[in-house]
């Protein structure tokens, strides 16, 4: 099943955006990137600099590229570019997708940093150490399991078949180096962990494997990338993408994010 990301009345499903009366419109390559990107860091600021790495991944543009792409972003969805309710620019700072409801636990931080002050958020940080120390915070990985589907050659060229196969051993091995978490080789979700999705495409007539991280019980996208280069340094790539993906996975990272902001 594809992942799916609500945005006010649109749905968004990683190449195109459907409204709930049914309108459809296929976003352009670097749009539909960008906005990936953006819904997997959903409620953070992300900068230009890191659209311009996971979407452009050091390609040469000009100074507005990633302001045009969010222009593009915000008249697909209907966007007031004035005052926009979903997708807002933070001054100097980068670009927000903000939550559909819920507050993230980010989002609660820089909530009581803004109302109470440094020594509140301190406090709270304090509270939540002596939870974990009483086993009553969340464990150690949010996700123990991980199955690893196959990488898919899509770029419908048969040649490609065995950089697929080859890089299929890359990404396995490579997360099997995990210890938190169980690794398997299957597209069967887990019932408690992720799915990764590999695929083979072409990009400017060049292959690039995008990576896809599923919550497999809440169909949460979690994280994405996109290994670009050389068909001989591609797994090289890929290897050093997937680094990202593990940092995701290790024992409370999310009490490490948590630090990070006071």
């Amino acid at each position: 099943m594809t992942p799916t990301h609500r945005i006010g009345d649109w749905t968004f499903d990683g190449v195109s955006l459907r409204h709930a009366d049914g309108t459809e419109r296929r976003l352009e390559d670097r749009a539909a990137r960008t906005l990936a990107a953006l819904c997997v860091r959903r409620g953070e600021v992300v900068s230009r600099d890191a659209l311009l790495a996971d979407v452009w991944q050091g390609r040469a543009v000009s100074a507005n590229s990633v302001a045009v792409v969010i222009g593009d972003l915000r008249r697909a969805l209907d966007e007031d570019a004035g005052e926009p309710v979903h997708l807002v620019t933070v001054a100097r700072r980068g670009y927000r997708l903000n939550q559909e409801s819920s507050v993230p636990w980010e989002g609660t931080f820089q909530m009581f940093h803004s109302h109470w002050g440094p020594l509140a958020v301190a406090g709270l940080a304090v509270a939540l150490v002596a939870l974990a120390g009483w086993g009553l915070a969340p464990g150690s990985t949010p996700w123990p399991a991980v199955a690893v589907a196959p990488v898919r050659n899509e770029t419908g060229e048969a040649g490609y078949d065995a950089l697929s196969r080859a890089l299929d051993t890359v990404v396995t091995n490579r997360l099997a180096q995990v210890t938190a978490v169980a690794v398997t080789a299957s597209d069967t979700p887990p019932a408690d962990g992720l799915t990764l999705t590999p695929r083979l495409i072409l990009w400017n007539g060049a292959p690039e494997l995008s990576l896809t991280a599923t919550d497999a019980a809440t169909g949460r996208v979690v994280w994405t990338a996109f290994a670009a280069g050389p068909a001989g340094d591609l797994a090289k790539v890929t290897a050093a993408r997937l680094d990202g993906l593990d940092a995701q996975l290790r024992p409370q990272g999310w009490l490490e994010r948590v630090f990070r902001r006071l």
